[in-house]
């Protein structure tokens, strides 16, 4: 549970700086959707490339103490 939280709570977190630095630059920006897409696969490409280190969400909740 925990670590689909940690995975959802990070493709959220992409997908709203996306959507800022869309409207921020408006130059970059995509659109919405294109943003939106954007956000998401960047989050779980982070997190895939940050799992091969070895700081996925399984490998951070198998610890026993979370901060």
């Amino acid at each position: 549970m925990t670590t689909t939280l940690i995975s959802l709570i990070s493709i959220l977190i992409g997908i709203i700086g996306a959507n800022t630095i869309g409207f921020v630059l408006k130059k970059y920006s995509f659109g919405i959707i294109g943003n939106t897409i954007a956000g998401v696969f960047g989050s779980v490409f982070l997190i895939k490339s940050l799992g091969r280190l070895g700081f996925d969400p399984v490998s951070i909740t198998n610890s026993t103490n979370i901060n």
